[in-house]
């Protein structure tokens, strides 16, 4: 048998002299390893992890039985469509968007909570997502600084506050609240 590296390299998929770019390359190759593994794995009855090699599996974690699915407030969400996210699909983490503006985002994020609050879906994970749309790590500061305690303390997670490309430093920010930069 064969890893599914192995079986790019029989196939000539590793061809790495391309015009695609390489981290582009090296998604798109990761999305059909895994595409592989979890054929193998349902072809075998098993999860995929147990089709990975010793040496592999002794330096990962176990998968998980349940995975928390995350629903991203958009706005065009209504009280009854967050009900039936939590009820229909389960829903446990709510994720918001702002958009750079700290108090527009402030606002958002006060009345996405109070719709969550009204019903009864405020003690479940929240995060707020810039989506890289504050100008810079003080537009950040202020944002956080207009929230109250109460919301921080539901918040797990900034996600993406600033552009990837910057080269400001978001320690600062850090110390306040948990930066998810992906």
């Amino acid at each position: 048998t064969h890893t599914p590296l192995e079986w790019f390299a029989i196939y000539g998929l590793l061809d790495t002299h391309n015009s695609m770019p390489r981290l582009a390359y090296g998604v798109s190759i990761a999305a059909v390893d895994a595409a592989i593994h979890d054929a193998a794995g349902k072809a075998y009855n098993v999860s995929s992890y147990e089709l990975l090699p010793d040496e592999v599996r002794a330096i990962l974690h176990p998968p998980k039985k349940n995975v928390p699915i995350t629903h991203t407030v958009g706005l065009l969400d209504t009280p009854d469509s967050l009900r039936r996210a939590r009820d229909d699909e389960g829903i446990s983490n709510w994720k918001i968007k702002v958009n750079g503006n700290p108090k527009e985002s402030c606002a958002r994020v006060e009345q996405v909570l109070s719709i969550l609050t009204e019903l009864a879906l405020n003690n479940t994970a929240l995060s707020i997502d810039g989506n890289e749309s504050f100008k810079d790590i003080e537009q950040v500061h202020i944002f956080l600084d207009h929230l109250t305690s109460t919301i921080l303390q539901k918040v797990t997670f900034l996600e993406q506050p600033i552009s990837r490309t910057s080269t400001e430093y978001v320690g600062s920010v850090a110390v306040r609240k948990t930066i998810l930069v992906d």
